[in-house]
């Protein structure tokens, strides 16, 4: 695996730009994992469609181009489909935000780009600090696509 990264300040969050050269496995005919985690013996693994995935919209140079989305914006949508989706019984805070190049199948110069949501819940001791957990993750393509989160029990060899 190879990684080059970036960092800069996005509205007051601390960003983390990363391009990962690593070959994820194809789900299915049709939808791409593009990012998985193993966490408390469950894999979870999030697919796109291919064709989504590939689109136009989910390209970008960081050599030659300003970023094309809104972050701040973006991580509000992956809040709100988490608390929707997994009904939290506290409000999660986002303590992490990756931007990562696909490059599995091939496409490791030209691969389109995602983010990486991670949020947790403020601690009530000490203040301000965040407890996180992985199970509070979303995927999302640049032009919006949230991955569907798959996920598998680990057994013992």
């Amino acid at each position: 695996m190879t990684m080059r990264q970036w960092s800069w300040k996005v509205s007051g969050l601390s960003m983390v730009a990363a391009f990962v050269v690593c070959g994820l496995s194809k789900a299915s005919a049709v939808d791409v994992t593009i990012y998985q985690t193993d966490y408390e013996n469950t894999r979870r693994a999030y697919s796109v469609p291919e064709g989504q995935l590939l689109r136009r919209d989910n390209r970008w140079n960081p050599a030659s181009q300003d970023l094309p989305i809104d972050i701040a914006s973006r991580a509000e949508v992956a809040r709100q489909h988490l608390m929707t989706k997994k009904k939290p019984e506290r409000e999660l805070k986002l303590f992490k935000c990756s931007l990562a190049r696909y490059s599995g199948r091939g496409l490791q110069n030209d691969g389109p780009w995602y983010l990486l949501f991670m949020y947790g819940y403020e601690s009530r001791e000490p203040r301000g600090s965040i407890e996180t957990s992985l199970k509070y993750i979303v995927v999302m393509l640049l032009d919006g696509t949230i991955a569907n989160e798959t996920t598998t029990v680990l057994t013992a060899p």
